[in-house]
């Protein structure tokens, strides 16, 4: 069960831009000069997880002028045992600090990069699901999609190597917009690149301050929006004048420490910002607003930024006429069939090309984008039908409707939500297919018709490679599987002849006897028989692979029935309460433990010129997935336990 979380208090944000236009009831501060403030950053191992170090920078004013900021730290932070590490409480700061910086230093990758990052806070769980897949690779679409990937900067370098995550920083209201912000980014940087090896910093410009909380409880619901837009807007300048560039079109911003990085030789104009959807209001910029309020008081405060509202040149709604926007509510809300029927109400008497056909939601979606997110076929070809424009048509993530919905069965297929503290848990292990509805819209919205059977298995399963067999046992997976499969069984043919049976079962039973119950175990140490069994059937299994047959038991026993085996070891190992089950679940699993994203990668070092040659697909890496699919257990690196502690099998 996943841990509780520690909420970010307020995100990465510090208004830290122009010059301040200080408001006539502020309260004075001296203006700070050269090493006016002392910058610590501290670092400490995280209390529950080794591959996190907590990062605590703060701010003071010193009792005497120190000539330069300092970047302080009391530990080796590539060093997870050092003995030097200062114990502290990033909760609670000197008397004097008046700023604080809290991030943390992930110092790898994880095999289990979802299930891992979901855990030690909300922003490490935002970080993998928004940027990264469940093995912590960029996500393609912010690689290589013409247009999600933003200015293009990014590629491989965020799928390795120590990320440094920047939560949050906050600075005291009265010493805001005197660049200690900066300096706090500056300092922790600088430390890090002077104890890590190359590191990627990255943050995600908040726009929810701890301190305007209480402001935004008495905006309406258009100040609030209006209020969010200038937040952010400060917030991205701040962190692009540190140097953190976008990353592809995500919310994320990035800093590479290399110094040859194209994010070093990106100015901060030509970064990218998504384009703005046609509906949404362009809220003007209110150039010193948040400067003005940073120190007043709540009431002033929200009478300054309600008067600044009512003084902004705010364009109308262009969103649509009440027609519309019920109908964009319906689609979203309704059974297909009143969606259907609404459409037809509401379209009928507006020309083909008539601007409201291209009514769209806050989040720039159209119609079409919405019947096909909400799984509604019926709608869809509707739709589609009456304006094909609408195919093409973007929306504010600069999807089309067919990469909208696609991106959203990838996030079904990958993820769910949980009630224990807004968790998101990840359950790619789990995937069995995508359902009739999400194949309806994938089929029409590609232009697919009359699909094969294999091909339309292979659409429900995910595959991208055209080959995989039943749909979703892809190329790769198939030769990892037989090298597998050929190994093992020769491996344990020899050792049968060196070593006794209760050094066998001995030697073997936590890694290709785990699957194996007890009982057999027991009997195999005195039967050998039963043990050249298990190894045989090694060799069944290979024998479905090498002829582009699914390795299901059904499958392998006829392999076994075709190779008129004698004498009858493997039937001697079934008699005597031996599965096939027990020998797939080993292959998979230590498929998966030598596979170069879910393992070591050790396959890929050995037949890497042979893996190359074969199609790449969605399900190359999936081993939970595929050895459920194939009736074995669900393979994974995580092992469940109940509250009793005893293993749980199925997840």
């Amino acid at each position: 069960m996943p841990t509780p979380k520690r909420g970010r208090e307020s995100p990465a944000n510090d208004t830290d831009q122009s010059p301040a236009k200080r408001h006539a009831n502020e309260p004075t501060v001296p203006q700070p000069q050269d090493g006016d403030f002392q910058i610590q950053n501290k670092f400490k191992n995280h209390y529950e997880f080794d591959w996190v170090k907590i990062v605590h920078g703060f701010v003071q004013k010193p009792k005497q002028t120190h000539k330069d900021a300092v970047a302080h730290s009391d530990a080796d932070s590539d060093s997870s045992s050092d003995d030097s590490e200062e114990e502290f409480d990033e909760h609670t700061d000197p008397e004097d600090a008046i700023g604080r910086c809290d991030a943390l230093l992930i110092k790898n990758h994880r095999i289990n990069f979802y299930h891992d990052m979901e855990e030690p806070s909300e922003g490490t769980s935002a970080l993998a699901f928004e940027l990264f897949d469940r093995y912590g690779r960029l996500r393609p679409e912010f690689k290589e999609h013409p247009i999600k990937k933003g200015s293009g900067i990014w590629k491989d370098e965020l799928d390795s190597g120590p990320i440094f995550l920047i939560e949050n920083i906050l600075i005291d209201k009265p010493y805001r917009r005197r660049g200690i912000g900066r300096k706090m980014v500056a300092a922790a940087l600088e430390e890090m690149r002077s104890k890590s090896k190359p590191f990627v910093a990255l943050t995600k410009p908040g726009a929810i301050r701890r301190d305007y909380e209480k402001l935004k409880e008495n905006l309406t619901g258009e100040e609030r929006k209006w209020f969010f837009a200038e937040e952010l807007r400060v917030a991205i300048a701040f962190w692009r004048s540190v140097g953190f560039r976008r990353i592809g079109s995500s919310g994320w911003f990035g800093l590479a420490s290399a110094v040859d990085h194209p994010c070093h030789s990106l100015s901060a104009s030509e970064d990218y910002d998504p384009p703005v959807p046609p509906n949404r209001m362009l809220y003007p910029a209110m150039g010193s607003l948040l400067a003005d309020i940073a120190a007043m008081e709540d009431n002033e405060a929200l009478e300054r930024v309600k008067q600044a509202f009512r003084d902004a040149p705010i364009p109308p709604n262009q969103t649509c006429d009440p027609a519309m926007e019920s109908l964009l509510i319906d689609i979203a809300t309704k059974e297909d069939n009143e969606c259907v029927e609404k459409l037809q109400q509401v379209f009928e008497h507006l020309p083909i090309n008539d601007p409201r056909c291209e009514a769209r939601d806050d989040d720039g979606n159209t119609v079409l984008h919405i019947a096909a997110i909400k799984l509604k076929p019926k709608s869809v070809k509707w739709i589609m039908e009456r304006n094909t424009q609408l195919i093409s048509t973007r929306n504010g993530e600069q999807e089309t409707s067919l990469e909208a919905l696609q991106s959203q069965l990838e996030i079904q297929r990958t993820r769910r939500g949980s009630n224990y503290l807004s968790a998101i848990v990840p359950v790619s292990d789990q995937f069995e297919g995508f359902t009739e509805e999400m194949l309806a819209c994938l089929c029409l919205l590609n232009g697919q018709t009359n699909l094969s059977s294999i091909a339309l298995r292979r659409l429900t399963f995910g595959c991208t490679c055209g080959q995989c067999i039943e749909g979703f046992l892809s190329p790769r997976m198939r030769y990892a599987l037989l090298c597998q499969a050929e190994f093992n069984h020769d491996l344990l043919r020899d050792e049968l002849e060196f070593q006794s049976g209760d050094r066998f079962v001995k030697w073997n039973e936590d890694s290709i006897l785990r699957h194996v119950p007890h009982p057999v175990r027991e009997n195999m140490k005195t039967n050998k028989s039963m043990r050249g069994g298990f190894a045989d059937l090694c060799n069944h299994f290979a024998a479905c692979l090498r002829g582009n047959k699914l390795p299901i038991t059904t499958n392998v026993l006829d392999a076994l029935q075709n190779a008129n085996e004698w004498p009858p070891t493997s039937r001697t190992f079934l008699q005597r309460g031996g599965t096939v089950e027990s020998v797939g679940s080993m292959l998979f699993e230590s498929a998966m433990q030598q596979d170069e994203l879910a393992g070591d990668g050790e396959h890929l070092e050995l037949f890497g010129d042979e893996i190359k040659a074969l199609p790449e697909c969605r399900n190359d890496h999936e081993f939970g997935f595929v050895s459920g699919m194939c009736g074995y257990k669900r393979v994974s690196h995580i092992r469940f336990v109940s509250m009793m502690g005893e293993p749980l099998d199925d997840y």
